[in-house]
């Protein structure tokens, strides 16, 4: 699955909790509003660091390749990695 994908997915899953809020005795207007605007931040926030972490690996690989580029710090490497390990965890 790709990121928009992802976020799509995510989208999903939001508006059916969205669904089950409004749909139970407890349902206020409010907390449904505060779940839609924390849903998006989080998918805007996990889709920039998926796609950062792509990046990173893009550019180690160039790098391991031969290419007359900086290497990755190891540390960010190993970030990267596991960004996109948790991803499809």
């Amino acid at each position: 699955m790709n990121i928009k994908g992802y976020i799509e997915n995510k989208k999903q899953i939001h508006k059916q909790l969205a669904e089950q809020i409004i749909g139970s005795k407890d349902y206020h207007v409010g907390a449904v509003d505060e779940l839609e605007r924390l849903s998006i931040y989080i998918e805007e926030e996990e889709a920039m660091e998926l796609e950062k972490a792509v990046q990173i690996l893009k550019e180690y690989n160039i790098w391991r390749r031969g290419a007359d580029t900086e290497h990755t710090d190891p540390k960010t490497l190993g970030e990267a990695i596991d960004t996109i390990l948790n991803y499809f965890d």
